[in-house]
């Protein structure tokens, strides 16, 4: 090995280590709990989908019926518009996987794009 090639792969063996140390090693279940916990209603949906990555977590398709798992004290105007999305583990594909159901205000439904409720499920089979 070249002199140069031993200078290069130190840094390279480092960056390697601190970014392993940076993710999250918790179960998924645990982990999809956190995310899901993290969640504040009002808060712009676009800055929960920001945080995916910090959770290793991927958009696993749309919640079944929203509207079953609203507040009640939403008007029906407001029930019409949200919009109800999976996230889960990443690198989850089928089978049992725990999931966050996120509902939010769909602003392609002329809502105001802020979540208005989250379920966490723990052992999820369905792909939507």
């Amino acid at each position: 090995m070249t002199p140069i090639a031993r200078f290069l792969l130190l840094p390279g063996l480092l960056s390697t280590a601190l970014l392993d140390g940076c993710g999250d090693n918790r179960p998924p279940a645990e982990r999809t709990l956190a995310f899901c916990e993290g969640i504040r209603v009002g808060e712009p949906f676009a800055e929960v989908e920001a945080r995916y990555a910090a959770y290793d977590m991927q958009a696993g398709g749309f919640a079944r019926d929203p509207r079953e798992h609203l507040d009640s004290g939403l008007t029906t105007l407001e029930r019409q518009k949200v919009t109800g999305i999976l996230a889960e583990p990443s690198g989850s594909h089928s089978g049992e996987r725990p999931v966050c159901a996120i509902y939010y205000s769909d602003p392609f439904l002329e809502g105001d794009g802020r979540v208005v409720q989250t379920v966490f499920k723990p052992t999820w089979t369905q792909r939507f």
